[in-house]
């Protein structure tokens, strides 16, 4: 998974560096090393703060502490493989900008997995446990019952069972629009659909093998890049949370989890403009669409709330 490989590298930065800056940074520090996505265009797609943590035990400048990190990681092969660009920001943060290959890596596994996503890091016993979940039928009460107040925000978004729903249903409508004739009223004519049902199936089949289709909505020119990347680094962490939400018995993990890629899934939709964008990026935002639509589905599923009203 993308956070954790990239927790990993920093891990192994931080190890090369303890006789510098980190003799008295203990090895379970270490492995605490927190790295968190970022959501914001200007500050890559991951942030780390380990710097502070590095620089209050040695009594040292936290930049200084993060350039020295940085120098470090852009020695790592790993490192070079995985991280775009790397950036250092005042007053010491590390900020993360991932290759696009990995995160088209991310949406050629959810349309190649479809409901199987998220189900890799499980062993088999773990994998019988989740019939009880289903088996539970979580409602709209249940569901609401894993969330906290501050989480679930806008008046909108009152009631998490609707408003997944909601973004479902939005979802597929816009899928169905681009199969649909449609009125243009500014030259008064019928137009045709953007994909026909079998240009549909047959792009359907390239998110599962032709990773380059998704490269369009990843490119941080476009105007909205934050939005899908956000989202695909949401996505990437379904087989951590549905992990960590076995081991523990916490369905309401797996909820909370839900619920966080609806509201990235629901942001990322209002970015997409059917009728004024180049096909190619249109044709690369549909994908990373259904990809959240997918994972959504797959969570729901997963508590026994498959298609909540």
């Amino acid at each position: 998974m993308l956070k954790e490989r990239l927790n990993r590298i920093v891990i192994v930065a931080l190890n090369s560096l303890r006789r510098d800056v980190a003799e008295q940074f203990d090895s379970d520090g270490l492995e605490r090393s927190t790295i968190s996505s970022s959501g914001k265009q200007n500050r890559g797609d991951f942030s780390s703060s380990v710097a502070f943590t590095l620089a209050s035990v040695n009594n040292s400048q936290p930049l200084l502490v993060a350039k020295a990190i940085a120098r470090s990681i852009e020695f790592s092969q790993e490192g070079r493989e995985m991280i775009e660009e790397l950036m250092v920001a005042p007053p010491g943060y590390l900020n993360f900008r991932l290759r696009k290959s990995c995160l088209v890596q991310v949406l050629t596994s959810i349309h190649k997995e479809k409901h199987l996503f998220g189900h890799g890091l499980l062993d088999k016993a773990q994998q019988v446990s989740l019939s009880s979940w289903r088996k539970g039928a979580f409602n709209g009460n249940q569901l609401a019952n894993g969330l906290n107040s501050e989480m679930i925000g806008p008046t909108s978004r009152r009631d998490p069972a609707s408003f997944m729903g909601y973004v479902q249903g939005r979802c597929d409508s816009l899928i169905r629009l681009i199969q649909e004739e449609s009125f243009n009223s500014v030259e008064a004519k019928i137009d045709p659909p953007l994909f026909n049902e079998d240009e549909w199936q047959s792009i359907q089949k390239l998110f599962a093998t032709e990773g380059s289709v998704f490269e369009p909505a990843l490119d941080i020119r476009d105007q909205a890049p934050a939005s899908s990347r956000t989202l695909v680094v949401r996505l990437d962490g379904l087989p951590v949370e549905l992990k960590q939400a076995v081991l523990n018995n916490d369905p309401s993990r797996l909820i909370r989890y839900a619920f966080e890629v609806a509201s990235d899934l629901e942001e990322f939709r209002q970015s997409v403009r059917f009728y004024t964008e180049e096909k190619a990026l249109l044709t690369a935002k549909l994908g990373v669409l259904t990809a959240g639509q997918q994972v959504l589905s797959n969570c729901l599923k997963l508590v026994g709330a498959a298609n909540p009203e």
